[in-house]
């Protein structure tokens, strides 16, 4: 006589939780762009690199988790400002201006409390200056007594901050022949005159004297 015995398959399955901070994400800056600024300004920017990752908190009274996606971010011992997490990779945030000139490392912290840090990442030069360079002609090339010239004078912010009030200076003149400023400048002046950008004035002369008429131009601005 057989007997047969109930085969039974056992499978156990081991779950494992690791504590602590092992496997918790570190943030790695690797770029900023701009990578410079000036520091009299506020300078946006934006943080490239890996890590950027958020926290589940689970409330002890139950419920759904919080996510917590708070970063913080410094130039050196300088906090930067209005840092938020755009995704896994990427961050904004505001340079401060009152920054000393030099280049700085840059640290970000993420919601775990783990940092990462980026060397020689962001350049705060010195004071932003406006600079303004102009070129002045005058047409036609050729007049006679009694009809009028148009001296037109372009005035380029060749700096790197705008330049506001620019006013042109009205143009003398020399020269063997005469002429006579009948109007102008127009406009008066420029407001603003961003960086790379141009503006241009214009004058009216009569022209009173027979002879060569030259112009010279110059202008101001702050």
């Amino acid at each position: 006589m057989s007997s047969r015995r109930p085969a039974f398959l056992l499978l156990a399955v081991l779950a494992v939780a690791r504590c602590g901070t092992s496997g918790v994400p570190n943030p790695a800056p690797a770029s900023v762009a701009p990578n410079r600024g000036f520091t009299g300004n506020s300078t946006p920017i934006v943080i490239h690199g890996a890590g950027f990752s958020v926290r589940a908190v689970q409330p002890a009274s139950g419920g759904a988790p919080t996510i917590d996606d708070t970063f913080q971010a410094w130039l050196g011992d300088n906090p930067l400002v209005d840092v938020h997490r755009i995704d896994e990779e990427t961050l904004s945030a505001t340079v401060p201006p009152g920054l000393t000139p030099g280049l700085k490392a840059l640290r970000v912290q993420g919601p775990f409390g783990t940092s990462g840090q980026l060397a020689n990442a962001f350049t705060v030069e010195g004071t932003a200056l406006a600079a303004i360079s102009l070129t002045i002609a005058a047409a036609p090339a050729t007049v006679s007594e009694g009809q009028s010239i148009t001296v037109t004078m372009v005035v380029t912010n060749t700096g790197t901050t705008a330049a506001t009030n620019t006013i042109p200076d009205t143009p003398p003149v020399a020269g063997t022949g005469t002429a006579t400023l009948s109007t102008g400048p127009t406009p008066a002046s420029i407001d603003t005159l961003a960086p790379g950008n141009s503006g241009t004035f214009t004058w009216s002369y009569l022209a009173t004297g027979a002879g060569t008429v030259i112009f010279a131009g110059s202008a101001h601005a702050t």
